[in-house]
């Protein structure tokens, strides 16, 4: 009791995951305040130890922190694919959670190819409305009730209120 073992431990919503984030996307700012000293940040954003990891060759390590340099993204794993993922240039955050590991140059770039836009979308009220009715349906689901079959290719279904989700 009162150590701190630095490497793991944390239990932390998939929304207190994202406030980390974004106090890294934000250079270590909180409001008007500095938390993180800017040269932390830019360490690990900038990481340059090549861990030569036969699945990702261009992951790079510091601090508790993967980069991947030539995608402009840094992120930091836990485990079972629990990621906080931060993409400077997009201007955004992303958390991951899940069951199973999970490359993470392959994560960096399904989300980047995603989110890349030049402009803003046209305001869609309908599908504004559709998107919160979805996520209140989502955010009500027994997940640990919910049926999960896996298929014959290994990709795992999970159905919940008749919204399917696909990993």
């Amino acid at each position: 009791m009162g150590q701190s073992l630095g490497g793991w431990g944390l239990k932390l919503t998939p929304r207190d995951m994202a406030k980390f984030g974004y106090l890294y996307l934000r250079h270590g700012r909180w409001g008007d305040k500095q938390l993180l000293p800017p040269q932390w940040i830019e360490t690990v954003s900038h990481a340059s130890v090549n861990m030569n990891l036969p699945g990702d060759r261009d992951l790079r390590y510091a601090n508790q922190f993967w980069a991947r340099p030539d995608k402009h993204v840094f992120m930091t794993s836990g485990y079972r694919c629990q990621v906080i993922m931060v993409l400077p240039d997009l201007d955004i955050v992303a958390v991951t959670t899940g069951r199973e590991g999970c490359p993470l140059g392959k994560l960096a770039d399904a989300i980047s190819g995603t989110v890349r836009s030049d402009t803003a979308l046209p305001a869609s009220p309908e599908a504004a409305a559709s998107l919160a009715n979805a996520i209140r349906e989502i955010s009500r689901a027994p997940w640990r009730d919910a049926p999960v079959k896996r298929t014959t290719t290994g990709r795992i279904t999970v159905t919940v209120h008749s919204i399917a989700l696909e990993n």
